[in-house]
């Protein structure tokens, strides 16, 4: 319509081969469009999130540099070549952030593993990885809350020196009977002693039943009394961002402060600019 109404336009209509072009495009960009509303969304974005978009960016990806159009496959191979630098390599903490949702656990990254490291043996070695240092992160956490146990007793051990003192003259804290009751119990055998640790107790249960609206958070927060020291490690490990840039700065026009007509700002004065648009 606005070639016949503009006769200088009539050179520049696009085709049938510029409209499926477009077409293609949008619909491979589509997928980044939803990653990016998941990743940098405002209800809690937190890091057991990232890894299953991750690996659909990366089977995106993969499928597109196949694609029959020649101008999509040069996208493609140009992301992936991006994608490579940024993700070639496991993400340990983007990793450790799927195991600790409860939906998920090691069951996410045996998923995901095949298709971002399709290598043979690459994703056996990495969930090897991963397991080891989900072990060694976990028994840090254990060994500072056992640092911080020490510090209370020796606090209450100072602040009780009267009650002690009470003890010293004859007095028991715990009556007889209850002692000889306890006797008897572990004698019996009835008493089971913990012989899993925190972190193999939640591996080893079921995972929940996957939902789009889950707060991974307040799972935790909500089993803070079954797990406390894992979920002090949950809380710190899911609250750690994908980037330390936010996505919608990707797209600003904070990139066109210094162009042919502003290319002798002083840093000052783009600085202020920059900041004052933030």
């Amino acid at each position: 319509m606005y070639a016949t109404s503009d006769e200088g336009f009539r050179d520049y209509v696009p085709g049938q081969e510029d409209w499926e072009r477009v077409e293609g495009v949008c619909s491979f960009l589509e997928v980044f469009c939803d990653i990016t509303k998941v990743v940098s969304g405002t209800q809690c974005p937190t890091s057991n999130l990232f890894l299953s978009e991750i690996r659909l960016v990366k089977e995106v990806i993969d499928k597109m540099i196949i694609h029959s159009n020649f101008h999509i496959r040069e996208m493609a191979r140009e992301m992936k070549l991006k994608f490579d630098t940024y993700w070639g390599e496991t993400n340990l903490i983007i990793s450790i952030g799927a195991v600790m949702d409860p939906r998920f656990k090691m069951k996410l990254p045996t998923f995901c593993f095949p298709t971002l490291y399709p290598m043979a043996g690459e994703s056996e070695k990495n969930l090897t990885y991963l397991t080891n240092s989900l072990t060694e992160l976990y028994q840090e956490y254990c060994f500072a809350e056992r640092d911080i146990s020490l510090e209370k007793n020796e606090i209450s051990q100072v602040s009780s020196s009267d009650t002690n003192f009470m003890n010293e003259q004859g007095q028991t804290q715990t009556p007889q009977g209850m002692n000889d009751y306890e006797i008897f119990i572990r004698e019996s055998g009835e008493i089971v002693e913990p012989t899993k640790s925190e972190l193999k107790e939640y591996v080893s249960e079921k995972i929940i039943a996957p939902t789009s609206k889950f707060d991974a958070l307040a799972w935790w927060k909500g089993n803070s009394s079954k797990f406390p020291i894992l979920s002090k490690m949950a809380c710190d490990v899911l609250s750690v961002p994908i980037s330390t840039v936010a996505s919608e700065s990707s797209f600003s026009a904070g990139g066109r402060m210094i162009e042919p007509r502003r290319s002798c700002l002083k840093p000052e004065t783009v600085e202020m600019l920059l900041c004052g648009a933030d």
